[in-house]
């Protein structure tokens, strides 16, 4: 699914073009058969240009979901006022909340979450804010929007007392498939993981190309041109290889060594995929909590870290879309790919507003979302959509058309499995996931032997895009992703181990023989 997904992607909003059409020398255009062959030529290729400017923005309408219609309205200044001061309540609540669970324990996956949230659901709202006065870009109407802040609070409220609930989160026995690693083990575990997704990206590569120079548009990346579209599932298994390998030498120069391994992996993968910047945005989100866990980073150094990664992955994503236009044009297309990839916080709104037409969808969205890992050739029958909850949202809700999906956040789509009653449900469920990794990593940090640390923490660190997934797509995309996350890790540890065990027995024959 695109990273990159909204609500609001008005990107015809200003009305620059026009103002450079009007006022200034009024000409009558000469007629066709009076024109030379310069002129024509020149008309010829503004033509090209206009038509790949309308292309581009429908592309982009398409992509983030947004064009003036049903549901989206203009903000007085007062209406913005109440929603400014409820934005300003709940962020300041969360922060508060953030702050003191960060002086008690410090690091913790708690947090990673509760981060996670606030940009989802809070970091949106100034951008929005622009988006609607500085380029008069339609909004959900604001009812909607005020019961999206306070519902996302209340969630979290639920969400909090669901994981502080039982004191300490710390002191679990190991879990199984993390006990007994030496370090040989450890760093074949490691081999084992940054190989798969090395073979993965390589047999893409060699069947489809460099896609970000061979298709026009991002959207051609999900069509049937792409082969091997699956493979794509393996590439994040990188991430967890590197992690072992610097947890088993931990330090600065690793740190930054594995900055390095990471990013350019993640990099490639952008050109061989044709734009899509998961892998590069969670290699630096890694980057930064590894930082933050082990005391490389301080938490002042996050704001202009978080600065530095949003620019970047806002100008990833305008060199993706290959978008021409004046200056201000591109400022707002960078607005809004920003707002979009941190916070798609109004589909909250959206999801409120359609609620009482939503068909509730139980669990079955968590079953269909399986149906991605079944290869077509064992289930000839197989849908070609999946109804889980982004695309159920993105069909039934939204109105889209196939091509894109757009992520509906996890109270949205906990709204569209069960309705309001499996708010607390999802709040509560979300609590105890949380305090499990918080557990499991602590564990880990306890371990006496090396090997299981890396290969535990790498675990749990390596989840950390799946608790994004978790927030911003829901329970159903998470449940999906962590199954194979962990069966796909447990596998690559339990092959690493048996080959590192049969490689010592070997070598032990051996050594007998050889004995006189």
């Amino acid at each position: 699914m695109p990273p990159d997904d909204g609500t609001s992607g008005d990107t015809d909003g200003d009305d620059t073009d026009g103002d450079n059409d009007s006022g200034g020398d009024a000409r009558e255009p000469t007629p066709p058969d009076e024109q030379t062959a310069d002129e024509q030529t020149a008309n010829e290729q503004t033509a090209d240009e206009r038509a790949r400017d309308e292309r581009a923005a429908g592309e982009i309408r398409e992509e983030v979901g947004g064009e003036e219609g049903e549901g989206r309205t203009a903000m007085s200044v007062e209406e913005f006022a109440v929603l400014l001061a409820i934005w300003l309540a709940c962020t300041l609540i969360m922060i508060a909340l953030m702050c003191r669970s960060f002086a008690a324990t410090g690091f913790s996956f708690h947090l990673c979450f509760s981060l996670a949230y606030l940009l989802t659901f809070y970091s949106g709202f100034p951008l929005s804010a622009v988006l609607v006065f500085r380029f008069r870009s339609p909004i959900v109407e604001s009812p909607y929007l005020a019961g999206a802040l306070l519902l996302a609070l209340a969630f979290y409220l639920a969400y909090h007392d669901a994981y502080t609930a039982g004191g300490s989160s710390r002191g679990i026995p190991g879990p199984a498939f993390g006990q007994g690693f030496d370090e040989g083990e450890a760093v074949a575990t490691a081999a084992v993981l940054a190989l798969i997704a090395l073979a993965a990206l390589t047999a893409f590569v060699a069947r489809n190309g460099l896609l970000l120079f061979k298709l026009r548009t991002y959207s051609q990346t999900f069509s049937r041109q792409v082969s091997g579209f699956a493979l794509r599932r393996f590439f994040s298994f990188f991430l967890p290889g590197m992690l072992i390998a610097y947890f088993l030498r931990p330090g600065v120069g690793s740190w930054l060594m594995f900055l390095a391994a990471c990013a350019g992996f993640g990099a490639f993968t952008y050109v061989a995929v044709g734009g899509t910047r998961a892998n590069l945005a969670m290699a630096l989100a890694l980057f930064v909590a590894v930082g933050l866990a082990e005391g490389h980073l301080h938490p002042r150094h996050l704001p202009p870290l978080a600065a530095l990664g949003v620019t970047g992955m806002a100008l990833l994503a305008l060199a993706r879309y290959r978008l021409p236009g004046p200056a201000v044009q591109q400022v707002h297309h960078a607005v809004l790919f920003t707002r979009d990839t941190l916070s798609p916080w109004e589909n909250l709104a959206l999801t409120l507003r359609h609620l009482p037409r939503i068909e509730r969808q139980g669990l079955a969205p968590i079953v269909r979302d399986f149906y991605v890992h079944i290869p077509r050739r064992l289930w000839p029958g197989r849908p070609d959509l999946v109804l889980n909850t982004p695309n159920y949202f993105t069909r039934n809700v939204l109105g889209r058309g196939p091509g894109v999906t757009i992520s509906p956040t996890l109270i949205s789509s906990c709204l569209i499995m069960g309705g309001l009653l499996a708010l607390p449900v999802g709040a509560l469920a979300c609590g105890r996931l949380i305090r499990w990794y918080d557990r499991l990593y602590d564990t880990a940090r306890r371990a006496d032997d090396p090997g299981t640390r890396a290969v535990v923490k790498a675990f749990c660190f390596g989840s950390l895009f799946n608790i994004a997934v978790l927030v911003r797509e829901g329970p159903d995309s998470f449940v999906s992703r962590f199954a194979f996350h962990g069966a796909g890790f447990g596998l690559s540890a339990l092959a690493a181990k048996g080959s590192s065990r049969l490689s010592r027995k070997v070598g032990n024959i051996r050594g007998r023989t050889a004995a006189p």
